[in-house]
């Protein structure tokens, strides 16, 4: 009884050591898996995280290659002006030629900015982009709505200056003294609102395109 209490014993040792090697080898499998499984999901999530921060650089190069054609056509439309006017000191002359870039900023229809991927992915691009690139892309989208903003102001109020000439000319008959309060009128509301409101458009404007793509 001994010696066979014994070989029973050796076998239950040898079966434990065998259970013990395939269960080793099964979580070796089971971790390899996971292991690949952790390293497939950590690169897409990589190539991911890639891909939406190259979409937004194309998003915001697109609206500043719109921004740039639409000052440029601004400035080829305007360059005569700047060429020609003259006041009688240096602020007579700016002012005059603010006056008339602004009526012709109105003219040119303002580009229609595109967020698509800025705003349907802004939770995603948060922990794609550094803080400093959030700001930073924010500040730009910021200023192309201010741009925005001085194009609807700028024709809202010269709507109103053309409909107070409109409605002096119903009343003035003698086309000389018209003539005269029209080129007043014109002067009075330019200066009263007019001109720092094409001043800061003009110098965003082209901080924007100094300042370039937020995300390189």
């Amino acid at each position: 009884m001994p010696g066979y209490q014994g070989n029973s014993n050796y076998r239950d040792v040898k079966m434990m050591g065998t259970i013990v090697g395939i269960v080793g080898t099964l979580l070796g499998v089971m971790l390899g898996f996971v292991l690949n499984e952790v390293y497939v999901r950590g690169g897409k999530k990589d190539r991911s995280g890639s891909r939406l921060r190259t979409l937004t650089k194309l998003e915001l190069m697109q609206n500043l290659h719109l921004l740039e054609k639409f000052w440029g056509k601004f400035q080829a439309d305007t360059s005569e002006e700047r060429r020609t006017i003259i006041g009688e000191d240096i602020h007579d002359t700016y002012e005059i030629l603010a006056y008339r870039c602004a009526n012709k900023f109105i003219d040119i229809e303002v580009p229609q900015w595109n967020r698509k991927i800025w705003e349907s992915q802004f939770s995603a691009i948060s922990s794609v982009l550094s803080e400093d690139e959030i700001i930073r892309v924010w500040s730009l989208y910021d200023d192309m709505d201010k741009i925005s903003a001085y194009h609807e102001m700028l024709a809202s109020y010269k709507a109103e200056l053309d409909k107070e000439i409109l409605e002096a000319a119903s009343r003035e008959k003698d086309p000389v003294f018209f003539s005269v309060i029209t080129a007043f009128a014109k002067e009075s509301k330019f200066q009263d609102e007019v001109l720092d409101l094409w001043s800061d458009c003009e110098q965003t404007i082209n901080n924007l395109l100094k300042k370039g793509n937020p995300i390189l």
